[in-house]
């Protein structure tokens, strides 16, 4: 026997929060929300389609092209806990893992003219996505790497996750959600910050899937020469612990932030 689910038109109706809806960037942009929330989204979770659209979405951070799946994602309000870290007034923040860019543009609009940003992402479709929102937002002091960071310098495989616009689960590591994968060229922190000439660095934001340990490995020498405030996720117990070790070496403290990330000072 097929069960088809039907939709509960109240809840549908519930879950369209005014808020995100006025964030669309033109009253186009809100209309998109809408079908979003109201068919898209329903449609997705019942299987009947996989459809993305993109839609321009502002917050307090800047304005963001994205995919509708990733509408709350680039909001201000977006992993509150660890918002207080990025205070940096002057210098070098690296965003690796940035995704859509909400870092890179959230610290490109605060550095400007005192600093600059770093910002790496593997994923092509994702990377094509972020240039456009350092573009839109008329930041000249960001530069975006399309690679991904690991321990060596190299080529691996690289698994993605079924979504063309809103990747942000794509990884190095293989999970029961990716169903395709690409050749990815990698390059360590070190070998980054040195190729660019960069003399120092102050933050860094690792978000990689679960191989933010690789990228931490591929960074000791910034680690020892420049003793960044880092910010980590770290999903599991055995994983932070592993950072915290090699965070050591390099005399680090650090605590959890929350159940996602760990804060490195």
């Amino acid at each position: 026997m097929v069960v088809v689910k039907k939709f509960n038109i109240p809840s549908i109706i519930k879950r369209i929060n005014p808020k995100i809806v006025l964030k669309g960037h033109t009253i186009k942009d809100k209309l998109k929300v809408i079908l979003s929330l109201f068919f898209l989204s329903p449609l997705r979770k019942i299987g009947i389609t996989k459809k993305e659209i993109l839609i321009v979405m502002k917050s307090e951070d800047g304005i963001f092209v994205c995919g509708d799946k990733s509408i709350h994602s680039v909001s201000s309000d977006y992993e509150k806990p660890i918002r207080k870290f990025f205070d940096l007034k002057e210098g070098v923040f690296i965003d690796v893992g940035a995704n859509l860019g909400k870092y890179t543009i959230l610290m490109g609009r605060k550095l400007r003219k005192k600093g600059k940003v770093i910002s790496i992402e593997p994923e092509p479709h994702t990377v094509e996505l972020l240039k456009q929102n350092v573009a839109i937002n008329k930041l000249k002091n960001v530069f975006v790497i399309g690679k991904a960071c690991s321990s060596k310098n190299g080529k691996s495989t690289f698994y993605l996750e079924g979504t063309k616009y809103s990747g942000g689960l794509h990884s190095l590591k293989k999970y029961k959600h990716h169903v395709g994968k690409i050749t990815m060229e990698l390059e360590t922190l070190d070998s980054i910050v040195s190729r660019l000439k960069i003399k120092r660095v102050d933050l860094i934001k690792i978000d990689v899937e679960g191989s933010e340990l690789e990228v931490l490995q591929g960074a000791q020498k910034i680690l020892k020469d420049h003793h960044p405030k880092i910010i980590c996720e770290s999903l599991d117990e055995e994983s932070e612990k592993e950072i915290i070790f090699l965070l050591k070496k390099f005399n680090y403290n650090t605590k959890r932030v929350d159940k996602e990330n760990v804060f490195a000072f």
